[in-house]
């Protein structure tokens, strides 16, 4: 069926109300304590650190929940795609998009089973998503798959070594269903879960080095970008950023999301790339994969407009 969300529903808070609200209370209970704040501002930097200027890209934020690091980027510049499995999560971006006055394209979708074609973005993004979903090595393979040559991928997850994650996986024992299906990470894991997919890595860092107390991150956090030069251990988040290998003599014009021939300047030749001969796919053969990859659920377009938009999202 379809359930159609206005801006400002009956049953929904104003649009100036907070775009947590449609979350689960913990969720917004975290966005504001001050630990939250602190923590999530650090994770944050270090994101957007890794991930390099987007502005004129088109982005991909996996799990993107209420929306949050989507609109950031699309601030910056980025054409944002966000995917979220809970429709729930899809309505908080999509008022939060409306509050921020950012367009954000919102997809409801898995991330082992990515609804769209290969090459379609330049950067992906996925934080702290695989330590939630069962098959993380699939997951990342889907990623590169949709990676255009000379993308990059950044993957943000909790961190093993941690006490985070101590006090996490007494609370997965004894029996929080959140944490008890959570998988925690070391920063080999990561490294090793980009390179299998033909992914090289650039950077890897980690963040959050305080317990988790108010008191501690208020002390401590400055102390952080220090820790993270030296080591990722005892690291509650850490962060991979890798690169998609582009074939020589490409690259993509993030303007007009066509692919350009560049002159090779080396050699003030002016020659093709080597790739120039290589086959290039029929039609056909294109049109039917396509057709075979998972077609996207419901897509909820959220515009820069004084309008208040109707937004159709399939309950299935």
């Amino acid at each position: 069926m379809l359930v159609t969300c206005h801006a400002n529903p009956p049953d929904r808070p104003a649009a100036d109300a907070s775009p947590v609200a449609a979350l689960p209370e913990s969720y917004g209970r975290w966005r504001r304590s001050r630990l939250g704040r602190i923590t999530d501002t650090l994770e944050e930097c270090l994101i957007l650190d890794l991930l390099r200027p987007v502005n004129g890209l088109d982005v991909l934020d996996l799990g993107c929940g209420d929306g949050e690091l989507a609109s950031r980027l699309a601030r910056r510049g980025a054409r944002v795609t966000g995917l979220d499995a809970d429709p729930r999560m899809l309505i908080a971006a999509h008022r939060r998009a409306e509050m921020e006055s950012v367009e954000l394209t919102l997809v409801r979708g898995s991330v082992d089973a990515l609804p769209f074609p290969d090459a379609s973005f330049d950067r992906v993004v996925a934080v702290t998503v695989l330590c939630f979903v069962r098959d993380a090595d699939r997951a990342v393979a889907e990623m590169a798959r949709v990676l255009r040559p000379g993308g990059h991928v950044l993957i943000g997850d909790l961190g093993r070594w941690s006490l985070w994650a101590a006090i996490r996986r007494i609370r997965g024992w004894l029996g929080a269903a959140t944490w008890k299906a959570a998988r925690f990470r070391t920063a080999r894991e990561l490294r090793a879960l980009a390179t299998a997919h033909a992914l090289v890595v650039h950077g890897l860092r980690g963040s959050i080095y305080y317990p988790p107390y108010e008191w501690a991150a208020s002390l401590l956090a400055r102390f952080d970008p220090w820790m993270a030069r030296w080591t990722t251990f005892g690291a509650a988040f850490i962060a991979v950023s890798a690169g998609k290998p582009g074939r020589k003599g490409l690259t993509h014009s993030a303007g007009t999301g066509a692919r350009t021939r560049r002159r090779d300047h080396r050699s003030g030749s002016g020659t093709a790339s080597r790739s120039q001969g290589r086959a290039a796919p029929t039609r056909t053969a294109t049109a039917e994969r396509d057709r075979a990859l998972p077609q996207p659920l419901p897509i909820c377009r959220s515009r820069q407009s004084s309008e208040r938009a109707a937004v159709k999202v399939e309950v299935v």
